[in-house]
């Protein structure tokens, strides 16, 4: 895990970010790229470089500003961190923006606060981090509520059976370096029940070939995924989720849901998505 970006908007949840941003960089030596967006109004437009442009028919002296008093914000944030630091102050609209810094950094990680998205809003919005965990190839690690609270266990939530998730080694890594106790977890759904032996079987065949060690195994039954993955954890006080995305969109999003965005939008701990691929 050599990069990873993390979008500050100055918030409680953006520290809580950069904080474990830092506890990260002394474990993986990684390098962290601050970057907080100027959002723009629909009518204004970018230069190739992504700078105003200026037509001298609008004013845009007022984004200019806010752009230079950002850079100040953010330098007085990043100010007792050592090196392996780059910041940024970007124009353009946040989830654009963000997912296109990320590709042109080759980011191995976005690490970001978010408060989620409910009820209108979810169906209208979302939140940025469903919209990266949909669309990035990069793992997405969320934070929300528990700010500054120590992670000390994580659940890889998952069918162990049809698919592999391609970002394993970085989840190896984020555990290392938090040196979190690890669960493999398979939920039960009513209808569909396997021999637990044989799930078991199957878990530790994944653990082997993925170089897991020292994991826990967990079958949990419930009727939906996203509930029995937030028992598990309430029942086991689990810290942080990790679950891969088949990052479904549009209409396909609309008719078979995406158990990952879910995740990102209701639950408060701090949720790690990463995309998967068939076997």
């Amino acid at each position: 895990m050599k990069k990873i970006l993390i979008p500050v908007d100055f918030s409680d949840l953006a520290r809580h970010a950069f904080e474990l941003g830092k506890q990260l960089q002394s474990e993986l030596q990684a390098e962290l790229h601050f970057v907080h967006i100027v959002t723009l109004p629909s009518h204004v437009l970018l230069t190739p470089d992504g700078e105003l442009f200026d037509d001298d028919e609008m004013d845009i002296t007022q984004l200019q500003l806010e752009h230079e008093q950002a850079e100040r914000k953010l330098m007085a944030w990043i100010d007792n961190v050592q090196s392996n630091v780059v910041n940024k102050v970007l124009y353009g609209h946040v989830n654009e923006t963000l997912l296109h810094y990320a590709q042109k950094i080759k980011a191995d990680m976005v690490l970001m606060g978010t408060h989620g998205a409910f009820g209108m809003r979810e169906l209208l919005n979302g939140s940025h981090a469903e919209y990266l965990a949909m669309h990035a190839d990069m793992p997405i690690l969320s934070l929300k509520g528990e700010a500054g609270k120590r992670i000390e266990k994580m659940v890889l939530a998952a069918d162990f059976t049809a698919i592999l998730p391609t970002n394993i080694s970085l989840l190896l890594a984020l555990r290392s370096a938090l040196q979190a106790q690890l669960y493999l977890l398979q939920i039960q759904k009513p209808g569909k029940r396997k021999r637990e032996v044989e799930i078991q079987e199957r878990m530790s065949a994944f653990a082997e070939a993925n170089g897991l060690e020292d994991v826990a195994y967990a079958i949990f039954p419930a009727e939906d995924l996203e509930e029995g993955i937030v028992r598990f954890a309430a029942n086991n006080n689990i810290d942080l989720i990790a679950i891969g995305s088949m990052q479904r969109t549009g209409l396909n999003k609309l008719i078979n849901g995406c158990i990952s965005a879910d995740l990102v939008n209701h639950v408060q701990k701090p949720i790690f998505t990463f995309k998967l691929k068939d076997n």
